[in-house]
């Protein structure tokens, strides 16, 4: 070779099944001469393993056998023209790539001929493009492909699955390590075979009117007949309008049904027929006997509730079920599909790339492909639902099924908003924040955007020649609202500024996430609620499918306001729930889960002192400032991060006090109730020899990372998860009793909720008793439930207080 640096060849069997190909190798390799015997290496080495696969009986090798002198594969290859010319590179195979690359690749074909692998795993972006011709790792990984280089037999593609380098998975993305098992799990069973499966897919996308209706009437006759299982899906364009929706029976036939057309303007079909589909349509997704399949059915919902005007009738939504057995894991199809479908490939980029201007056949393909792996998903999902290594999760998913029907009603009812106060607090926030950008430049001496991270850098770091504060997490200088604050501590001069700043940059945000979020066409707020939004199964919120709403997790409250925010800007806070109202002749009522995450640390401690406390109603920050000697307001904020496992040090930073005394502190709370203690170990346990912790309710939350950094995640996820499906049972037990009460919101631990004026009293108790969930410890937990009603609006609501017998 024309390099004199170590070339790492190949080790391992010739001939071989299996044949693994990296990237380049690394220090250790260089050293030694052998590919994958350093850190990367006895990754890949674990997930072997635990794959079923023998090191032993795989041909290893790289790309390039040299390497790269930074340590980093772009001195080899890159995707960037202008750093590829600048190098001298060549474009090759739509990547920029040295001399050294172009030889290596010819070595590489003469060793893989040599081996003669029944499968080739792609380890890596450089090993993807080097077999396949494809880039996007991300996107490929666990596919079943065919590489671009032949057999010198019968000219046949080699096959090839690729994976992450496990150098990424390194880097702190642990949780990719599952999928990466799971590819290799099809490394193992595709190794029998040289063959390259391609399903004998029957897609109908271009479908006449007879077409249509036969396959229809068919399903709807044999709905009629009993129950059947079907999957569909939609594709949007426009202007939010439906483009098609496809179904599909099996996993490997679909009909995509067209609505929207390019190549007629007017439209795939006739008015008539159009409207005789649509008819049919209907009542096949709402048939009592249709188990229909989704993936993100939410989405679909909205969509065929506003043009269709009719509910549909979900059986199984992929995502949710998913959800339900590993909500730490990916959510999107194309993942589950990897994860879930035999002789998987990637194909969500037919979508990505769909354009108007390009035959319509594309995406009609792609939305069949949507359908078949939708249906092969809930396939799998239904037979290892019942068989999980945690245990029997099938009531776990149909508990999440059964909030999805009052979720779907909740998103499509909305809630009312008042335009004119609305516009009123756009203008005086909006008048805040340009005085406050005013007071900033007069003090800056010069315009500062409080929103640019580089200027805010240059002013307060270089110019001001201050003392970086460093973000924790990412090991940088920052000036976020903890790092102003505690600048402000130490240079009180600066405090005005400083104030002025974090009320620009907070107002800045309820302006644009509360005030600012558009109004559907009726003057109502619909947002979308994401079920699988977050792991702890709270809601995410977010604007819904036709650009209204927003995020209305962290609305304002009047009793939770900036310590350091003016007057006029408090009030401008408190008003920003009174935008939100009941319909005329509906009071608007707020239930919310009293300490919720307190009692259930509690009960999972099972700690009989702080149990009695909190079922005489004594006020326990009291009781804790006592305890620690703080005020309450500190006790408070002391004991949650105590519970949820803060170390001594990250204590002393956060609290602004010495590690000693920290230490103290956690020493005082752990002594009076080491059965919280003994809760930290047990979970520790638990993460160590299982990987996992499962809440009261069944819910696990399966683990990849390395215990040690898991704890105080672990902890955290118990109560929260806890607490959040007690609130989603409470919203299914008034979808099932009451359907006169309507949900409009939900908002981390409480329901806002609107019921009709002339029953409150009637109804008043009864969602009282159907917020009652008993939590399933040995100790049954009822978390107490506060009532907050207004006639006016959501932020003039005030405690319900019970009528006394004189009134």
């Amino acid at each position: 070779m024309s390099d004199s640096r170590p070339y790492v060849r190949g080790t391992g069997p010739q001939p071989a099944r299996i044949m693994i190909v990296g990237e380049s190798p690394g220090p250790q390799e260089e050293y030694e001469g052998v590919p994958f015997i350093g850190p990367s290496g006895h990754e890949l080495n674990r997930q072997l393993q635990s794959a079923g696969i023998l090191r032993a009986e795989c041909r290893i090798t790289n790309v390039v056998r040299f390497r790269p002198p930074t340590g980093d594969i772009s001195y080899f290859a890159t995707k960037k023209k202008g750093l590829g010319t600048s190098k001298g590179f060549t474009l090759y195979e739509g990547l920029w790539v040295s001399p050294t690359v172009l030889e290596h690749l010819q070595d590489l074909e003469r060793e893989i001929h040599e081996t003669s692998p029944n499968v080739i795993v792609a380890v890596g972006e450089l090993a993807l493009w080097a077999l396949t011709g494809k880039q996007g790792i991300s996107d490929w990984q666990g596919s079943e492909m065919p590489s671009r280089i032949k057999r010198p037999e019968n000219g046949d593609p080699y096959k090839v699955v690729p994976i992450l380098h496990p150098a990424f998975i390194l880097r702190g993305q642990f949780d990719k390590r599952f999928s990466s098992i799971e590819y290799l799990r099809r490394v193992r069973r595709e190794a029998d075979t040289p063959v390259i499966y391609e399903k004998p897919y029957r897609f109908y996308i271009r479908p006449t009117f007879r077409d249509t209706m036969d396959y229809l009437t068919t399903l709807r006759k044999d709905l009629d007949r009993g129950p059947v299982k079907f999957s569909a899906d939609i594709e949007t364009r426009g202007h939010r309008h439906i483009a098609c929706l496809g179904l599909a029976r099996d996993p490997l036939s679909a009909i995509c049904i067209p609505f929207l057309c390019l190549e007629r303007r007017e439209g795939y079909w006739s008015f008539k027929e159009e409207l005789t589909i649509v008819e049919l349509l209907r009542e096949i997704l709402n048939h009592p006997n249709a188990r229909l399949i989704g993936q993100n059915w939410a989405y679909d919902a909205q969509y065929i509730a506003r043009w269709w005007g009719t509910p549909t009738r979900l059986w199984l939504d992929t995502m949710l079920a998913h959800h339900a057995l590993w909500p730490g894991l990916p959510k999107a199809l194309h993942f589950l599909a990897s994860i879930y479908c035999e002789h998987y490939r990637w194909w969500k980029g037919e979508g990505k790339d769909w354009i108007d201007t390009r035959n319509e056949d594309q995406l009609w393909h792609y939305n069949c492909l949507d359908c078949v792996y939708t249906f092969e998903v809930a396939k799998t999902l239904e037979q290892i639902t019942p068989k999980m290594p945690f245990g029997d999760m099938t009531s776990q998913v149909e508990f999440v099924h059964r909030v999805h029907q009052p979720t779907i009603r909740m998103i499509l009812r909305g809630i009312r908003q008042d335009r004119t106060r609305k516009q009123e607090i756009q203008r005086s926030i909006e008048s805040l924040v340009k005085e406050r950008q005013e007071f900033i430049n007069y003090v800056a001496g010069h315009p500062l955007n409080p929103k640019s991270p580089k200027q805010m850098m240059r002013f307060f770091y270089d110019d001001l020649r201050l003392d970086s504060v460093v973000n924790p997490k990412t090991h940088r200088p920052t000036l976020n609202e903890a790092a102003l604050s505690k600048l402000a501590a130490k240079q009180p001069v600066l405090k005005p500024l400083i104030d002025a700043i974090l009320e620009y940059r907070s107002m800045s945000v309820v302006l644009k996430t509360f005030v600012e979020s558009p109004l559907d066409w009726d003057g109502r707020m619909r947002c979308s609620f994401n079920q699988a939004g977050t792991e702890t199964f709270r809601f995410s919120s977010s604007t819904n499918v036709f650009g209204s709403g927003g995020n209305l997790q962290n609305i304002p409250r009047a009793d939770k306001l900036k310590g350091e925010e003016s007057p006029q800007a408090a009030e401008l806070r408190r008003q920003i729930r009174r935008l939100f109202q009941p319909d005329p002749g509906y009071i608007l009522a707020e239930w919310d889960l009293d300490r919720a995450d307190l009692q259930v640390v509690v009960w999972e401690a099972g700690d009989q002192e702080l149990k009695q406390m909190l079922r005489e109603g004594i006020d326990i920050h009291t009781e804790n400032a006592k305890l620690i000697g703080c005020t309450r307001l500190l006790a408070k904020h002391l004991v949650h991060a105590m519970n949820y496992g803060i170390t001594a040090r990250t204590m002393a930073r956060r609290f602004a006090m010495t590690v000693h005394m920290a230490e103290n502190t956690i020493n005082r709370w752990f002594g009076a109730h080491p059965s919280i203690r003994r809760w930290h170990e047990r979970i520790q346990h638990e993460l160590r020899t299982r990987r996992y912790v499962k809440n009261p309710f069944g819910f696990v939350r399966y683990y990849f990372e390395p215990p040690k950094d898991l704890l105080k995640h672990a902890l955290s996820w118990c109560p929260q998860s806890t607490v959040a499906l007690v609130t989603l049972q409470g919203l299914v037990n008034l979808d099932n009793q009451l359907p006169e009460v309507e949900p409009l919101l939900q908002v981390h631990d409480s329901l806002i909720l609107q019921i009709p004026e002339d029953r409150w009293p009637e109804i008043k108790p009864k969602v009282d008793e159907a917020l009652r969930v008993p939590i399933p410890y040995e100790d049954p937990l009822i978390i107490p439930i506060s009532c907050k009603w207004s006639r006016d609006s959501w932020g003039d609501v005030e405690e319900f207080r019970e009528p006394s017998n004189s009134e």
